[in-house]
């Protein structure tokens, strides 16, 4: 288990380093997506660590703050990009023209690329992912395989707990952002048991169960965004120009449908997997 661990933390190591590398270069979308997931996956391993050991002897806050700012700036990259493509998208579905907000997007994005490009040191990242990775491998040498083991399925049975605890009344947009941090860091740590035991059983709920729900959230998740950015976007941007006006009533409502849909969608899916055991080989 304590390979399995650390390979898998080497791994998020080389592929941040990797895309943070190609996000100097050109950061696209696909590219700056890939940065954020490492940057996840590694604060998945954190948390589990602080779990394993107890927050007296290792503060995950306190070890990923190193990499808080980077993964905050490449959020703004990637929040734009995805408004893009969405609102393209849209333009289609709708038959209506977005061009002044599409516009508006790509000059947000060229700031946010602008501020990236001038904050982010990356020699400084390197350094930084060099000791967490001393940090993480020293600490999980002092603790006994079936120690990661029974906490681990504690850990993955108290986030069960804490999800189906938000699930009884409806999860507000702050609630659903804490279950979407929870889901991915409960499919990131499972995965990892996963390879290490491929066999094992028990678990409080599926893999599969997991990666759908995050798609959900996600997809909620964009929608929430959109609307915070049309809502900026028409107050300062349209003010004096009516032709396109109307058009973007109709994206607004548009967004607040379907992050509803989803929002249900996700509430139906979870709170049934929750319930239902996990069918096991």
């Amino acid at each position: 288990m304590h390979k399995h661990l650390l390979d898998y933390f080497q791994k998020q190591h080389q592929h941040l380093e990797h895309y943070l590398a190609l996000c100097f270069e050109a950061p696209d979308s696909e590219v700056v997506h890939e940065l954020r997931v490492s940057i996840k996956r590694i604060r998945a391993i954190f948390m589990f660590t602080e779990q394993l050991t107890g927050n007296e002897n290792f503060d995950a806050d306190v070890y990923f703050k190193p990499l808080r700012t980077l993964f905050r700036m490449a959020g703004r990259i990637r929040d734009v990009q995805v408004q893009q493509k969405l609102v393209a998208d849209y333009a289609n579905t709708l038959n209506s023209a977005f061009d002044l907000y599409l516009e508006h997007l790509d000059m947000l994005e060229k700031r946010s690329i602008s501020r990236f490009f001038r904050d982010i040191e990356q020699d400084k990242v390197q350094n930084n992912l060099a000791s967490m990775h001393y940090i993480i491998k020293n600490t999980m040498s002092l603790l006994m395989k079936d120690d990661i083991k029974t906490r681990a399925f504690q850990l993955l049975t108290s986030q069960c707990d804490e999800l189906r605890m938000k699930l009884v009344n409806i999860p507000d947009n702050q609630e659903l952002h804490q279950m979407r941090t929870i889901i991915k860091q409960m499919r990131y740590i499972l995965s990892v048991i996963r390879k290490s035991n491929p066999v094992a059983t028990g678990f409080p709920v599926s893999l599969a169960c997991l990666s759908d729900a995050e798609v959900l959230l996600g997809k909620w998740h964009d929608r929430i965004v959109g609307a915070a950015l049309l809502s900026d976007f028409r107050k300062k941007k349209l003010k004096d120009y009516k032709p396109e006006m109307e058009n973007y009533k109709l994206l607004n409502t548009t967004l607040d449908v379907d992050q509803r849909i989803f929002r249900a969608q996700l509430r139906k899916s979870l709170g049934k997997s929750l319930t239902t055991p996990v069918q096991t080989k």
